[in-house]
């Protein structure tokens, strides 16, 4: 009966430990996936940025071009 009881004792507390592991990798696991995830996003933000960035240097680029060819008139 001691046997018996003592088998369940050791079993409880070793499940315990394995779900607990268990547990606790699941959350590491949905950490890292958060931190790729938010990676991700600020990569694809600094494309855009970079993006917007040339869009406005070839804007002015242009403005400065139709300027040139054609100056305003003194009056």
């Amino acid at each position: 009966m001691l046997l018996f009881v003592l088998w369940w004792v050791f079993l409880y507390f070793f499940l315990s430990a394995v779900v607990k592991r268990g547990i606790d990798r699941s959350v590491l696991r949905d950490q890292t996936d958060d931190l790729e995830e938010y990676h991700r996003n600020m990569v694809a933000l600094e494309s855009q940025k970079l993006d917007l960035m040339r869009f406005e240097a070839q804007l002015a680029q242009d403005r400065s071009q139709e300027t040139a060819a054609f100056p305003p008139a003194h009056q």
